[in-house]
């Protein structure tokens, strides 16, 4: 976003702005003029722009307390300035006094600050010292027969003779010199400075942005032309050439010379380059035409004959061609293919025959999708997608006529050839004892300790060592070493590790390991 900023010009003296003074019935100030410019930050004027100005009138210092705070909506003008009158705006509710008007202003220093909204808030514009506009306004010493008018301009201000009992400005004044303000309020008598030098009443131009301009007089027709080498604008004898005024069929634009080409020149000799006859003096309706003999422009009769645009036919210069957003009954092609001569009966449509375009019945059916039906081109589909609640078969099988009731299936009946309705709960099934339902699958749930198991989708009996299962019957396999038996015909074996040699003895409580002695 640009940086904006306001080139501010309080009026302080009425005499040398024209601006007005405003009063009330006792001659005490209400008010008084403010001006400025408003510029962007590469100095272009602000034009025709509506602003908002906030005016704080502040006490003692330049950061002092707020006596007095109002707003203005103000537009700037083609020039980018913009007016209003201190004491006139609206009040923000800000400040010591409750009105402009209570402002003592003989009591104490007083500075305005500006801020300036040009649609993205309030910015500071810088604070100013208030030098004497309200303190003369105010002073006391103005005769009280003498009534200020509310408005006045300079001219009426030359009629009116105010006496005062003192009015002192800085002395040390040069003859021109005229009174300005610095940041601080501080006034001194100054005279013209920069690019511009001397007396305000009789200025001097040296520079012309910054560079110097020769002191020399010049002399008549010389003009100002900028010398590199001496870096200054130097007197020069103007050698751009003589002064034109443009004529009939000419156009001057700065220093480029054209000729009017929306204006007849009669007296042209030639045309893109080539010469017409001389002098030319063509008959009534003669054109203009080309003698390639004689290489030159000519008048001539028209011999080309002229054409007038009928029905269904544009004419564009040269070109003839059928007006296609016309309808033209007697054509005798489409598309470069011929349209038969045979009167079409009504009914019939254009089809194609292989040769030509002839009339014939429209052999189609036009045919409308009604519910649950989609048509596509020439392909009608039932809509899947819709539910048919007058469908009577289902795969081509009949379905019931009645209502199915609470929780009824329909289950194909293939003696009968039909959906018939069929109770939900004689299809549901609870695992009992030893029995597994897992999804749609029934089967027989066995514990890891039953010593049962399952051998080719047959339940057999999970025998260990020692075991037989034979015909249904299961017994001691005898011819197998039984090595952790602990009974022998019901009465204990000892757990002692035998000793090579020795034999199973009774002992009378349990056989036990023994030495072979044949002893009792």
């Amino acid at each position: 976003m640009k940086k904006i900023y306001l080139l501010n010009l309080l009026l302080l003296v009425l005499t040398l702005t024209g601006g007005r003074l405003t009063t009330n019935a006792q001659g005490i100030p209400k008010g008084f003029n403010y001006q400025a410019v408003a510029r962007d930050f590469n100095g272009r004027a602000i034009v025709n722009r509506n602003l908002i100005v906030e005016i704080t009138i502040r006490s003692g210092t330049a950061t002092g307390p707020i006596a007095w705070q109002e707003g203005h909506s103000v537009k700037t003008n083609e020039f980018g300035l913009f007016d209003l009158v201190i004491g006139e705006g609206k009040s923000t509710g800000n400040g010591q006094y409750s009105s402009f008007a209570k402002i003592p202003w003989g009591i104490a220093t007083y500075f305005i600050e500006v801020r300036v909204d040009f649609g993205n808030g309030l910015i500071p514009m810088g604070t100013n010292r208030l030098l004497s506009v309200p303190y003369a306004l105010y002073a006391d010493s103005v005769k009280s027969g003498f009534t200020i008018p509310k408005y006045m301009n300079p001219d009426s201000i030359k009629a009116i003779k105010l006496e005062v009992t003192k009015f002192q400005l800085p002395t040390g004044a040069l003859n021109g010199a005229v009174l300005m303000s610095d940041n601080n309020g501080n006034a001194s008598w100054k005279m013209a400075g920069g690019d511009v030098i001397g007396a305000y009443n009789n200025l001097n131009v040296i520079r012309i942005q910054g560079k110097n301009v020769t002191n020399a007089a010049p002399s008549n027709g010389q003009i100002l032309k900028w010398n590199s080498s001496a870096n200054s604008w130097m007197l020069a004898n103007d050698s751009a050439g003589s002064s034109y005024t443009a004529g009939a069929g000419i156009n001057i634009t700065g220093n480029t010379i054209s000729a009017t080409n929306s204006q007849a020149i009669w007296n042209a000799g030639q045309i893109s380059g080539t010469n017409v006859v001389t002098p030319l003096t063509p008959l009534n309706g003669q054109i203009l035409k080309w003698n390639s003999g004689n290489s030159r422009w000519e008048a001539a009769d028209e011999t080309g004959t002229s054409y007038t645009a009928g029905t269904g036919i544009i004419i564009t210069g040269t070109t003839i061609s059928a007006d296609n957003n016309t309808d033209l009954w007697n054509a005798a092609q489409i598309r470069g293919r011929n349209v038969s001569t045979s009167a079409p009966v009504t009914g019939q449509v254009l089809k194609w025959d292989g040769t030509n375009w002839t009339p014939a019945a429209d052999a189609g059916t036009l045919y409308t999708s009604g519910s649950g039906i989609t048509i596509s081109g020439t392909v009608i589909n039932a809509d899947s997608n819709k539910h048919i609640w007058n469908a009577s078969k289902l795969y081509d099988k009949p379905l019931p006529t009645t209502a199915p009731n609470d929780k009824q299936m329909l289950r194909f009946d293939n003696a009968s050839g039909e959906w018939k309705y069929v109770d939900e709960a004689n299809y549901v099934y609870t695992a009992g004892n030893g029995i597994d339902i897992t999804s749609n699958v029934v089967s027989t749930k066995i514990s890891a300790n039953s010593g049962l198991k399952f051998t080719s989708g047959e339940l057999e009996i999970n025998y260990g060592t020692g075991l037989n299962l034979s015909g249904g019957v299961l017994s001691a396999f005898n011819d197998s070493a039984l090595w952790n038996a602990r009974k022998l015909q019901g009465n204990n074996v000892s757990t002692t590790a035998p000793s090579s040699g020795q034999v199973l003895k009774w002992n009378g409580t349990e056989w036990a390991p023994a030495a072979d002695n044949n002893t009792a």
